[in-house]
């Protein structure tokens, strides 16, 4: 999804949380948007992860679904053990 088109959204966010937001921002070297969008596909990933019934093929160890490397490995090895 990074990398891709974009479009302009507007939200309604409470000010503490911004506050908050921006200062995690800060210290991961990233602005709003980009602090904003990541979180957000983590969070897409993770729900569309939650819904996948484990295949009876034990997941690899290495995969750390907080990474975005670890992320697409389990991806990877959804979809090859799907097939």
């Amino acid at each position: 999804m990074i990398g891709m088109a974009k479009d302009k959204v507007t939200v309604t966010i409470d000010r503490d949380v911004l506050a908050a937001l921006d200062a995690e921002a800060a210290e991961a070297g990233l602005n709003r948007s980009q602090y904003v969008e990541a979180a957000l596909t983590r969070e897409f990933h993770r729900r569309r992860l939650a819904k996948v019934t484990p295949p009876a093929a034990p997941a690899p160890e290495f995969a750390d679904p907080a990474t975005p490397e670890g992320l697409r490995a389990l991806l990877d090895w959804q979809r090859d053990t799907a097939t």
